[in-house]
């Protein structure tokens, strides 16, 4: 099996649990209440023991909607591995420009292509939107 890690040390290294062409959902916790909740959906395009290279789509959470908004267009992303990230693998079969995010009518947060896949953040301890006014945020 191949893959885009490449090392020139003669020591053995651990590979990431990635393939190139996979689907991943990334998630980026905040640090602070006042940043932006930001979420990717894309395909890996390239990885080593640092770093993957993905190209999809952006999605920031809106709270003044109550939603994550999708980017319009497509967009390459570094992104770090390490333990501030979180990543799911989703269906080879996910397709990208479909993938939205669902509030149900029980405030359960799904994120989905609409056809092969839904993944329901909520159950998994990851904050719903929330439309209702943050002082914290505000600076008051």
């Amino acid at each position: 099996m191949t893959s885009d890690y490449e090392d020139d040390d003669s020591e053995p290294k651990p590979i990431p649990a990635i393939d190139r062409r996979e689907v991943i959902l990334v998630i980026t916790p905040t640090r602070y209440t006042t940043d932006a909740r930001r979420h990717f959906v894309g395909t890996v395009q390239r990885y080593d023991r640092s770093c993957i290279r993905a190209y999809g789509y952006e999605f920031v959470c809106d709270n003044k909607v109550g939603t994550f908004v999708r980017s319009k267009t497509q967009r390459t992303r570094i992104l770090p591995l390490n333990d501030n990230v979180i990543i799911y693998v989703l269906p080879d079969e996910t397709e990208l420009s479909g993938v939205r995010y669902e509030q149900t009518d029980h405030s359960d947060l799904n994120v989905t292509d609409g056809k092969n896949f839904t993944l329901d953040l909520s159950e998994l301890g990851h904050p719903k939107p929330s439309t209702e006014r943050s002082f914290e945020a505000e600076g008051l």
